[in-house]
């Protein structure tokens, strides 16, 4: 009965939508008819499932968490970095300076452009549209840096993966060390898919996070010893597709990662808590995010916890899924996470409890992730 309601409600709510051509709405906004056809291949902890659209939308409503392996069914794993990381900070004085430049401003500038668009879901022409917008900007943030580029990982859906790659100054430290990885994704999604999908938190504050982290290391003159890459993932809300797309050609051509730092919801500070950043410690690397918890202590004006976010939770589970070692920073203890308005038109920048403030936290820690793990090159005058 309940399922019957369900999709009365939905069928009303497209019928009452004010344009003409339903489908051609769906096509822009939403997954579109070809969406709406499709059959995915759902991993969950211990099995796998053959599932419908309907029934893979049916999971996510009901907070099931799952990796779709429909593009990726055959697993592989990467090579293996080190598991030791640094037991001192390198770069404090540099990155101290660099911190006076983090600007709320240009966070906020960005993230009222990303929320701009109608949904970004992944098979969505809007969507696309945001992953483009994306790539534009940084492709003019980096256009005077000789060792930054910008390129686009397609997918079968629409919506591209945007990866950015700084070249580091020692090439044979990349091959012994491996690269540095950043990440956020790029898509939102609403429960309802015809439905505005602003996804402020989730995770338009990672996606930005990650812009005005570039932006302040640029500012700093920052150029890495090693390789590092910041990367924003498509169709995360479908599952993991994006960054498992990526994480499986990596793998597949044997890159060598030296640690990989998820950002998923920077933004929200439940109103009545004390502000704190969360570390993910349940599908990660234990030493990368003891690393990270060193991090924070130095560099962040705010205490770090430790918390548990489940199976799937973010595209770092990609990476630990390949074998390369992976951390996640979220927004705070789990329990005290913006869940009530993600995946909603509620997701928004104006809603209580909203901070750019706590945002510049999570760029202070990405930074020193960037920078302690991938070096940061002397020029030749000092």
């Amino acid at each position: 009965m309940r399922v019957l309601w369900c999709v009365w409600i939905c069928a009303a709510l497209v019928a009452a939508l004010p344009f003409p051509d339903t489908l051609d709405f769906l096509q822009q906004h939403a997954w579109g008819i070809d969406g709406v056809r499709h059959e995915s291949i759902l991993q969950l902890p211990h099995t796998a499932l053959h599932v419908s659209a309907f029934s893979k939308w049916w999971m996510h409503m009901w907070g099931v968490r799952y990796m779709d392996i429909t593009y990726t069914p055959e697993s592989v794993c990467g090579p293996h970095a080190s598991s030791v990381f640094p037991a001192q900070m390198h770069h404090q004085s540099e990155l101290m300076a660099a911190f006076l430049q983090l600007c709320a401003k240009q966070l906020r500038k960005h993230l009222e452009k990303l929320t701009s668009f109608y949904t970004r879901h992944y098979r969505s022409a809007s969507g696309k549209a945001s992953a483009l917008w994306i790539s534009k900007v940084l492709e003019e943030m980096l256009a005077p840096i000789p060792y930054a580029s910008v390129r686009t990982f397609d997918h079968p859906w629409l919506q591209p993966s945007i990866l950015v790659h700084f070249q580091g100054t020692n090439a044979s430290l990349t091959e012994t060390r491996g690269v540095t990885l950043l990440g956020a994704h790029i898509d939102s999604a609403n429960m309802l898919p015809f439905l505005r999908a602003p996804g402020a938190d989730d995770d338009g504050s990672g996606t930005v996070t990650l812009l005005e982290t570039i932006r302040v290391l640029l500012a700093a003159q920052w150029r890495p010893e090693s390789d590092v890459e910041f990367h924003f993932y498509a169709a995360e809300e479908g599952g993991l597709l994006g960054s498992q797309a990526v994480a499986q050609s990596y793998a597949r051509r044997h890159v060598l990662v030296r640690a990989m730092l998820q950002q998923d919801m920077t933004a929200y500070v439940a109103p009545g808590t004390s502000e704190h950043i969360g570390l993910v410690e349940d599908y990660v690397s234990a030493p990368l995010t003891n690393y990270l918890e060193q991090l924070a202590k130095v560099y962040l004006t705010i205490p770090a916890v430790r918390t548990q976010a489940g199976y799937a939770a973010s595209d770092h589970a990609s990476w630990n899924k390949t074998g390369y070692p992976s951390a996640f920073a979220i927004e705070s203890a789990f329990a005290s996470v913006n869940l009530g308005r993600a995946h909603t038109t509620k997701d928004i920048y104006s809603a209580p409890g909203f901070s750019f403030a706590h945002m510049l936290q999570f760029a202070r820690l990405a930074a020193a992730f960037a920078a302690e793990l991938g070096g940061w090159a002397r020029s030749p005058d000092q």
